[in-house]
């Protein structure tokens, strides 16, 4: 019994060893299951993590759908990205979305064709948010056997920019097409013409297809080398403008101006060539510096023209007063010697002299007109008293008025500023208007003179009581050389076309007014009114002593003259008036008198046969010791002679013909 006991108990202990045996390969089997599945869930957890992250990362928002478009899940890495929250799009269907028909109907298309053919589709539409329309693409694939998963991309942006890349490029192409300036597009790498626009087209005569076939070179004075410089320019981006020559298709070079500017076509860098034909533009230029050319030509004509009219002038200024010199002169000596004439005797003298004196007018008025037109006349303004001028002037016309047997009415308001005015043609001017008044008034009638001032314009009438000047002559009263009415007086004719010039070269005007039977009213408006006390006039007044007060103590004058009448004629007037006279006919005569003779003045022509008065003058001052008077004696007789002598050197000048009355 015993050892059946422990039969049995050395059975059992044999068992569980066996079993502790089995029981250790299970714990240890069990162990190892364990660590591996530990594991799996280690890298499953670390996968599920990538894929989070990966998910997270990627711009795309992945839909779980059902084989009849509800939404099973949704994964997206920003909500923001959803126009409607995940918990309540979830459940949803397509249908209730707000698709377009068109676009629902592509939805419920492509889930139905990736599942039946298990392949990825891809897939394009459009959603209308309340904000904007919104622009998707997306990727589906199968998942699982109802279910699909779609990749979806949120590609608004970039259909924006592509539609405002069209839009440019639309707009660019429209600028291009419909410019009318030549326009290429040309390709930096090897210089062909990629585009051209229909004003190229039409400039250079080839059609499109032609003109895309070619090189710049083709067309372009630029050797390859110079294209290729003007690349790397435009590679970097440097604007070029320059002048080139383009050859059209009829052989024809044209001269034209190339602005050439980078563009960006496509991601890549072209030169865009803006090209405008200046060949006119230089045709034209041409032509205007052609005619600036033939203008100087034609100014440094005119100046000739001008210098040889000047020069006639003096001349013929020189050659009339030389008889006249004469004429005067000697009538002037008869006159002093006309108490031992008869009547008859003395009414030829008067005729010759009044006949003089008109010539002489007629001689200064030509002279005068034609220094006007030619521009010759200068103003010389200064600030002088109107009211004293005035004053004084009716004492010129004295004579006359009283010799016609009219009244001369005066109206001057004293209290007229001073004025900056040219006192000496001022004079002229009125003079010759009271000339006129008094010359076609009849006796026993009246004439006056008026001056006021206005604002800062002098205002000065001459009127009549004259015969009047018919309406429809009016306005040729002014004309050079015109004398209106029945009656022709004595006269050249020119002194209201001179007067109206020289008032009008002051800046102011003359007109008249006039009827029939009723006389003539002459206003002048010159402006130059300045506000001057007298005072400050007379301070500026330079005095110098009479020529008859220096002579009084100088008795000895040395004329050089070689016209012989001359000559008789100034003698007999110096000794006429008391002074010794020594004469010499040349420039080198008259260098030695006044070497050898004591005189006190040398009175000296200009126009001399072997030298000309200024050389015979500059030699006197260098070779005599004591220094004479020298007055300038010439039948020149223009405008700024004086300054011109004075400058040159003399003390003084006297123009020809000689007035006795100015010498005394």
């Amino acid at each position: 019994m015993k050892e059946e006991v422990n039969n049995n108990y050395n059975k059992m202990g044999s068992r569980i060893k066996e079993h502790s045996a089995d029981l250790i390969k299970i714990n240890k089997q069990l162990k190892k299951e364990i660590a591996e599945h530990r594991e799996s869930e280690a890298a499953l957890h670390e996968s599920d993590k990538r894929n989070t992250a990966l998910l997270q990362a990627m711009p795309d928002i992945l839909f779980v759908l059902g084989r009849d478009g509800t939404y099973i899940d949704i994964k997206a890495a920003r909500k923001e990205d959803l126009t409607i929250p995940i918990d309540q799009l979830i459940g949803k269907n397509v249908r209730d979305i707000g698709f377009s028909d068109y676009d629902l109907k592509a939805i419920l298309n492509c889930i139905e064709n990736v599942l039946q053919t298990a392949k990825r589709q891809f897939l394009e539409y459009e959603l209308n948010t309340p904000k904007e329309l919104r622009f998707y693409e997306a990727v589906v694939v199968p998942f699982g056997k109802y279910e699909i998963l779609a990749s979806v991309r949120d590609i608004t942006k970039h259909r924006k920019a592509e539609k405002a890349l069209k839009e440019g490029e639309a707009r660019y192409r429209n600028m291009f097409n419909s410019n009318q300036s030549v326009m290429l597009i040309v390709d930096p790498e090897n210089a062909d013409i990629v585009d051209a626009n229909p004003a190229a087209i039409s400039f250079y005569g080839w059609s499109y297809k032609e003109l895309t076939r070619k090189k710049i070179t083709d067309i372009a004075s630029l050797t390859i080398d110079q294209v290729f410089a003007k690349v790397e320019l435009v590679k970097n981006w440097h604007h070029q403008h320059y002048i080139d020559h383009h050859r059209l298709i009829t052989g024809d070079i044209r001269e034209v101006e190339v602005f050439n500017s980078p563009v960006i076509i496509n991601g890549k860098t072209f030169m865009f060539p803006i090209i405008h034909d200046i060949s006119k533009r230089i045709a034209d230029e041409q032509k205007v510096q052609s005619l600036i050319k033939e203008l100087k030509e034609s100014r440094t004509a005119a100046d000739v023209a001008n210098l040889a009219k000047s020069t006639f002038l003096a001349n013929m200024s020189h050659e009339l007063r030389t008889p006249l010199n004469s004429i005067l002169g000697f009538s002037q000596l008869l006159e002093m010697e006309k108490d031992s004439f008869d009547t008859r005797q003395v009414e030829f003298l008067e005729h010759i002299k009044n006949s003089s004196n008109h010539l002489l007018e007629m001689v200064n008025d030509i002279l005068d007109l034609s220094k006007i037109e030619a521009g010759k006349i200068e103003i010389n303004k200064k600030p002088f008293a109107l009211n004293q001028m005035m004053a004084r002037l009716p004492m010129a016309v004295k004579s006359l008025v009283f010799q016609k047997g009219i009244e001369l009415i005066v109206d001057i308001d004293f209290d007229c500023e001073i004025i900056q005015a040219d006192e000496v043609r001022l004079k002229q001017v009125l003079y010759n208007l009271l000339s006129n008044a008094i010359k076609f008034t009849d006796p026993k009638k009246k004439i006056g003179i008026k001056a006021r001032t206005s604002v800062d314009v002098a205002v000065i009438e001459v009127w009549d009581e004259g015969r009047g000047i018919d309406e429809n002559d009016l306005g040729k009263v002014f004309d050079p050389f015109e004398q209106v009415g029945k009656t022709k007086q004595q006269g050249t004719g020119l002194g209201l076309a001179i007067s109206r010039k020289l008032i009008e070269l002051h800046g102011g005007t003359l007109t008249a007014e006039s009827r029939i039977g009723e006389g003539s009213r002459f206003i002048i408006h010159i402006p130059g009114i300045i506000l001057q006390s007298r005072k400050e006039i007379e301070q500026k007044k330079v005095k110098f002593p009479t020529g008859k007060r220096e002579l009084e103590r100088r008795s000895n004058i040395l004329v050089v003259e070689d016209n012989v009448t001359n000559q008789m004629v100034i003698e007999a007037i110096l000794n006429r008036l008391g002074y010794g006279v020594h004469i010499e006919g040349s420039g080198h005569e008259g260098i030695e008198a006044a070497m050898k003779e004591e005189c006190d003045l040398i009175l000296m022509d200009i126009q001399l046969p072997d030298m000309d008065g200024i050389e015979t003058m500059r030699e006197i001052r260098r070779k005599c010791k004591k220094r004479v008077p020298i007055v300038a004696l010439t039948a020149y007789a223009m405008k700024g002679d004086l300054e011109k002598y004075k400058t040159e050197g003399f003390d003084g000048y006297i123009s020809k013909p000689i007035v006795i009355e100015r010498l005394k």
